[in-house]
């Protein structure tokens, strides 16, 4: 199966939403947002002072069998103003496609993108304690499992990667 990272387009909108109104996609993250709430957020990834910011970059994770694009996950990293030297990462994927190495391949992918960007020492991510295939996922991708955050609002365990492990 081929994978590949293309930056998301207007013409993403209804596999974007198809993922965050999802109540199986969203589970881990958080309640399934309205229809209302996910174009407010989607309009506002494409505004010009968002797109200036250049502060989150979010990406199509696509398969193909043939020449045809199939979606299967919206992946991305953020970095917070003025701290470039570290960088917070997700993947959501579609239901059913979780434990089938699209995520590996993907988040290879990304650190590939990662690893081009000057200074950046860490990527981090927070996983839900529950997660148990973005957990598997994370230690085979040699990412360190920094602390536990189960009695906060989150409920999320906090990964780390320094650059050795995603620009090797």
């Amino acid at each position: 199966m081929n994978i590949s990272l293309r930056p998301m387009v207007l013409g993403d909108w209804d596999f974007y939403r198809s993922l965050y109104m999802s109540p199986e996609t969203m589970k881990f993250i958080a309640q399934p947002l309205t229809e209302a709430v996910c174009k407010k957020y989607f309009d506002y990834y494409f505004s010009e002072r968002y797109l200036a910011s250049k502060n989150k970059l979010f990406l199509i994770v696509a398969t193909s069998e043939s020449k045809e694009e199939i979606k299967a996950g919206i992946i991305q990293y953020s970095f917070k103003p003025k701290c470039k030297f570290s960088a917070e990462m997700g993947i959501m994927l579609s239901s059913g496609l979780t434990g089938h190495g699209v995520g590996k391949k993907a988040n290879h992918l990304l650190f590939k993108k990662a690893s081009e960007v000057d200074g950046l020492q860490l990527i981090y991510a927070r996983i839900h304690v529950n997660n148990v295939h973005a957990h598997k996922l994370y230690r085979q991708l040699n990412f360190r499992q920094l602390k536990s955050q189960q009695k906060n609002s989150t409920n999320s365990d906090l990964w780390l990667a320094d650059r050795s492990v995603f620009a090797a």
